[in-house]
């Protein structure tokens, strides 16, 4: 979900559908509204100080929280939320993800107080008797119905130095996973595991005799209806003697994670042989090994200037590629998937080959599992030509050919993206209309090329009178417009009266010829709150008819 910062109780202003799915409500009902909503009335909860510590302080944090569905059932939410600040740096928004831990809290949970339980069952036995068999009683109770509600059988399992092994306790759940009683598997337990895997999985146990305390292992079991099933074993060893090592834990059934895992491992087996045979080029990243390159085609080592994959996967990587997005928003969103905030993006950027030469490249670029660890898949080609192309284009487009200064369409673009940028700070703006005072003589004179000429220097002189973050454009003929900025009237008028005189001063050599020209000059106050540019500009070409009016060869200013 996505909140808005700015706002009184940071109200949700975006949820996704799986948001939807988790709380049980619609993202309309969900909208507008405070978080705390999730919460009920339960809101003494440690997570809400962090999360508010965070908002406060426009930081990243990550908690867990109680929280409630519509229909009122409690699910336990692991909440992470990050800052996204504006282009100008100031926090606009929080990204909220959230994931039901439920299960896995409420099975870590269950593991706790079982292991507490059984350590427990452990330092009471040198009590007196009668105590001790009472405690234990009542711990064995507890133990079993935990044991009834945990997502998995809980077992306790021993090996002596003698080579003896076998199971102290398993939980009812074994009816469950392999059908039987927990009185029948303890007696034929053996003829429940693939023969394959029973030698394996007493290797397995006495490495971690030697070497840890916590033991995993999965392992082949003959389930309910004679079929393979896969588990896996999860324990925490303790030695209780000199000649026993006992295992406390839970089995649980993986059968649909390992299918999965095999079709993950197919699916990378299609994706190199349909990547090989790509004209595009395909590589594959460690996002959190140094950005280093797991796999590559050809089509990215001939971008890249290499022999083949293999030398490119060797020597290069994707920190080395130094990939920089074209547009900022895009250099956002790329950031956000080297952080592992979103899952995709598409993009244009420039990026380096291993001699440093600079290309311009397409791509697109998402998260992947590679070896059942999370990576990044990015497929490009080369854009080069086309980009330039179209940064020829686009030049052409916004630029006046004769002057090469903004035509009147690009001027009013970037004169209104002022405009909306003067509507949040508030920063004067003044604009300023011009031409050349009897242009049509010069033309008459000279002819259209000498006519031309005049141009061409007039548009010289505004770049020497004006600031380059000032915005001058040829709106047309002769005329001429500058947007200045954070400049009041009185400061304007000095510029435009020293703009005049060096107007009048101002020698065009042509054809052996010398031109001189003149300059009237109108200005106005741009308002707060002006989403169009036409209308000061309106208002500044009424002073420059009244300059006109007024003799021309001079400045003058809307007051209105």
């Amino acid at each position: 979900m996505i909140t808005e910062a700015s706002a009184a109780g940071q109200p949700i202003q975006f949820v996704n559908p799986a948001f939807e799915e988790l709380t049980g409500y619609s993202a309309n009902e969900a909208i507008g509204r405070d978080c705390r909503f999730l919460q009920d009335t339960d809101c003494d909860q440690t997570g809400l100080v962090t999360i508010r510590n965070a908002i406060a302080g426009g930081s990243e944090a990550k908690v867990m929280l109680r929280n409630y569905r519509k229909d009122g059932t409690l699910f336990i939410n692991e909440l992470s939320i990050a800052p996204v600040y504006g282009e100008t740096g100031v926090l606009t928004h929080f990204i909220g993800i959230q994931n039901d831990v439920t299960l896995r809290e409420s099975a870590l949970k269950e593991l706790r107080r079982a292991r507490e339980e059984l350590e427990e069952r452990v330092q009471i036995r040198t009590a007196e008797l009668s105590d001790a068999l009472v405690a234990i009683r009542q711990s064995e109770e507890r133990i079993r119905e935990i044991a009834e509600t945990a997502p998995g059988v809980v077992y306790q399992w021993y090996k002596r130095l003698n080579g003896d092994m076998g199971f102290y306790y398993v939980s009812p759940r074994t009816e469950d996973l392999f059908g039987l009683t927990p009185e029948t598997f303890l007696l034929e337990w053996t003829t429940l595991v693939h023969p394959d895997d029973l030698l394996e999985m007493s290797r397995s146990i006495g490495s971690v005799e030697l070497y840890s305390t916590h033991w995993s292992y999965e392992l082949r079991v003959r389930g309910p209806d004679g079929d393979w099933r896969w588990v896996r074993l999860e324990s925490r060893a303790v030695k209780r003697t000199d000649t026993e090592v006992v295992f406390s834990g839970i089995i649980t059934d993986v059968t649909e994670e390992e299918a999965l895992k095999r079709e993950l491992a197919n699916n990378e087996r299609r994706f190199r042989s349909l990547a090989e045979g790509s004209i595009q080029a395909v590589v594959v990243c460690a996002p959190n090994a140094g950005n280093s390159i797991l796999f590559a085609n050809s089509a990215a080592a001939l971008l890249f200037g290499f022999s083949d994959d293999q030398e490119l996967c060797q020597n290069y990587s994707l920190d080395k590629m130094a990939i920089v997005p074209a547009e900022r928003e895009e250099d956002k969103q790329w950031r956000q998937l080297l952080n592992g905030n979103i899952e995709s993006v598409q993009l244009r950027a420039e990026a380096r080959t291993q001699t440093g030469k600079e290309i311009w490249i397409d791509l697109v670029a998402s998260t992947v599992h590679w070896d059942e660890a999370p990576a990044l898949q990015v497929t490009m080609v080369d854009a080069s030509e086309r980009h330039q192309l179209e940064e020829d284009m686009r030049r052409l487009a916004s630029l006046d050919p004769l002057t090469n200064l903004n035509n009147r369409r690009q001027f009013n673009v970037l004169a209104n993206q002022e405009l909306q940028r003067q509507g949040r700070y508030h920063e004067d703006l003044t604009v300023l209309t011009m031409d050349i005072d009897y242009f049509k003589n010069i033309n008459d004179q000279y002819g259209h090329a000498g006519g031309d000429a005049a141009l061409r220097a007039f548009a010289g002189l505004l770049r020497q009178q004006f600031r380059e973050s000032d915005i001058v454009g040829r709106l047309g003929g002769e005329e001429f417009a500058v947007l200045l900025l954070k400049a009041d009237l009185n400061h304007t008028a000095v510029i435009a009266e020293r703009l005049r005189e060096a107007c009048s001063d101002m020698n065009i050599l042509y054809e052996g010829k010398t031109i001189r020209m003149t300059t009237s000059i109108g200005i106005a106050r741009c308002k707060v709150g002006e989403h169009s540019i036409e209308l000061p500009l309106k208002r500044a070409d009424g002073a420059l008819y009244a300059a006109k009016n007024d003799g021309r060869n001079c400045v003058k200013i809307y007051y209105g």
